[in-house]
């Protein structure tokens, strides 16, 4: 069977089937909502791990504090949306210059423009790839190397400065300014996520795939930088739950790379799609693609279900305090009991374990029997859902 033959095949599949353009829409739509959850997470992830770096220089510093100015920085980020991206640091490196400022200033200036140019290019394309290629080769990558194998060497002698050992190798008169720095060149990565989310969704609005929402066009040159305040204020408070709500930046990574990794996986098998359906590329190269790409993104899925058991989701506290289903032959606490002595051949970590243990000894609130509910006929179609259907995957 030739190529040809193959992709017509797929082709008219596509066409003909509603169902396989349902799909195909739903996987779509959740990698859109994978990249606006990107949007909600980053600004909090980013801005937090700067900021969170405070504490090496002082012992009175505590976690609260960190929260409250990250969510304040955060706060003047989102107000600032209305402005557009055309507020650059390119003109406050103008002011600097005509105002005779040191050259450091100038520097960070500088830099703040490279950090966050790859994320705005590969979600807005506010930089050509020219630009992008003669950065990153004679700029970021040099500075990442250098950085990295500095930060090698101060682990060498300081290993016990591992969690912090960016800032902890960074030399006292100049750990303010690679401070401000740094945390400027997380709100730049934090603008970009933002961004791309105005104009995912205005690409939703305009496929009927997303309610109607103010979009303000914030440039008089480019049509694709736009502002949504409904969308800003959702994302702002989505942000601020985010980091009040997990307080660190572990915890958050752990649910940043679920959003990223299914944005990856999605984005392959969509490239697939259209290389074999729109470019009618040749099927050894499409095949190629998909393994190549998939291999690593399979990596990155290992080490999410890795990732997974260290949320903060608690389950020892829900299974043994609400119980479980009954073991054939067990009573409820001596069911409970198995399931304890289960999950600590399990558990690694010593804080889990002690979770567990004071969990335990508060008890089984309810064991749960095997009553079957089911709805009337005569309700409704939303209570024949509730009860019939979840209720019994609860169970």
């Amino acid at each position: 069977m030739s190529c040809f033959t193959i992709q017509s095949k797929a082709k008219v599949f596509l066409e003909n089937s509603s169902r396989a353009q349902s799909i195909l829409t739903f996987v779509v739509l959740l990698g859109t909502c994978m990249v606006i959850g990107d949007g909600a997470l980053t600004p909090a992830i980013s801005v937090l791990s700067a900021v969170q770096r405070i504490q090496s220089r002082s012992a009175k510093i505590e976690q609260s504090h960190v929260v409250m100015i990250s969510c304040a920085i955060l706060l003047v980020l989102f107000l600032f949306q209305r402005f557009g991206t055309g507020a650059s640091p390119h003109y406050m490196y103008l002011f600097f210059k005509r105002n005779g400022t040191k050259g450091w200033e100038l520097l960070g200036a500088v830099t703040l423009c490279i950090t966050g140019a790859e994320a705005m290019f590969a979600d807005l394309g506010h930089f050509n790839k020219g630009s992008i290629q003669m950065a990153f080769s004679f700029l970021v990558y040099p500075a990442l190397i250098v950085t990295y194998a500095g930060q090698g060497a101060y682990l060498i002698k300081n290993p016990e400065n591992i969690s912090t050992a960016f800032y902890s190798s960074v030399p006292g008169p100049v750990f303010w300014p690679v401070f401000i720095v740094a945390t400027l060149a997380a709100i730049v990565a934090s603008q970009a996520l933002i961004s791309a989310s105005f104009s995912i969704i205005r690409q939703s609005m305009a496929l009927g795939c997303f309610p109607r929402v103010n979009m303000i066009h914030t440039s008089n040159k480019h049509e694709g930088q736009v502002y949504s305040p409904e969308m800003n204020y959702f994302l702002m408070v989505a942000c601020l739950i985010i980091m009040i709500g997990f307080q660190g930046g572990e915890e958050i990574g752990n649910a940043y790379g679920f959003a990223v990794i299914w944005v990856m996986i999605i984005t392959t098998c969509l490239m697939t799609v259209v290389m074999l359906v729109i470019w009618n590329t040749k099927l050894i190269l499409i095949l190629a693609f998909f393994l190549f790409f998939f291999f690593f993104v399979g990596l990155y899925m290992i080490a999410l279900i890795n990732k997974v058991p260290k949320g903060p989701k608690e389950v020892y506290r829900c299974l043994i305090q609400y119980g479980y289903k009954d073991a054939p032959n067990m009573e409820g606490a001596e069911f409970v009991a198995s399931v304890v002595e289960k999950l600590k051949e399990e558990i690694e970590d010593i804080d889990e374990m002690a979770m567990l243990e004071s969990t335990a000894s508060k008890g089984a609130v309810y064991v749960l029997g095997r009553t079957i509910l089911k709805s009337s006929e005569k309700n409704e179609w939303v209570a024949h859902c509730v009860i019939n259907y979840s209720y019994i995957f609860l169970q």
